[in-house]
């Protein structure tokens, strides 16, 4: 796959906005197009998939209560979660899934259901 999946960066923010568009044109939101990204008020997973300097998928799940160490019961919302046309079918969504689990689970004993 050849994709590197990290932390979203303030200056990754122009890539995510591309790809947002870009992942979002043949889709029911082809029309929702932001000027900047998103920013969460509670405690977030950012991450973006980057492949060759260039960001080809993003997910981004925020929490809807107490922190990212709440236990269960607590709300987690992914607001976004898009692969760049050219890079679909190739694993990145689950691979940013993945990695957003594994970060979730390290926040608290169960944060992502089984």
């Amino acid at each position: 796959m050849g994709v590197l999946v990290r932390p979203y960066e303030e200056r990754d923010e122009r890539g995510w906005l591309i790809c947002r568009l870009l992942s979002f044109f043949d889709t029911a939101f082809f029309d929702a197009v932001e000027r900047e990204k998103e920013r969460y008020e509670r405690d977030a997973i950012e991450l973006v998939a980057e492949k060759d300097g260039t960001i080809v998928g993003l997910l981004d799940l925020e929490c809807e209560s107490e922190g990212l160490s709440a236990g269960p019961g607590s709300g987690r919302m992914i607001w976004h979660l898009a692969t760049h046309p050219d890079h679909q079918r190739q694993g990145v969504a689950s691979a940013m899934l993945a990695e957003a689990e594994k970060r979730a689970r390290a926040g608290g004993p169960r944060v992502l259901p089984d």
